[in-house]
């Protein structure tokens, strides 16, 4: 299964992506498109696996799917420390379990991402 990420930043173009030669495909919107996370979006790009968060977070990408977004979210928040990141996710899920209920209509990874771009500006207790 094939693992897309979209560009928030800028239209994809040489020097603006990971250079795996396993690149499947890539796709520049003529209009930036909002996408799942909340982001707008100037293109796609497809890979045969999923990329490492070094390479989504050099070339400011957003993968399309929500549970990597989630791990990267927290990964990114906790400087680059997996296992960190791992147990703050944890911990910030059961603290805000009662809020997350309310999304119960979509994905829960859908209802967290919402409670997360709500808080993206103020910091997330360590």
């Amino acid at each position: 299964m094939s693992s897309k990420y979209f560009s928030v930043s800028r239209p994809i173009d040489i020097g603006t992506f990971p250079k795996k030669e396993q690149l499947i495909k890539f796709e520049n919107f003529s209009n930036r498109k909002k996408i799942s996370t909340g982001y707008l979006a100037f293109g796609v790009l497809e890979y045969p696996d999923k990329l490492s968060f070094e390479d989504i977070n050099r070339f400011e990408l957003i993968p399309e799917d929500l549970n990597e977004y989630v791990d990267y979210f927290f990964w990114d928040k906790y400087d680059k420390d997996k296992t960190k990141a791992n147990k703050s996710k944890d911990r910030y899920m059961r603290e805000n379990i009662e809020t997350l209920k309310e999304y119960r209509n979509q994905d829960t990874f859908a209802g967290l991402i919402l409670l997360l771009r709500e808080n993206e500006d103020s910091k997330i207790t360590k």
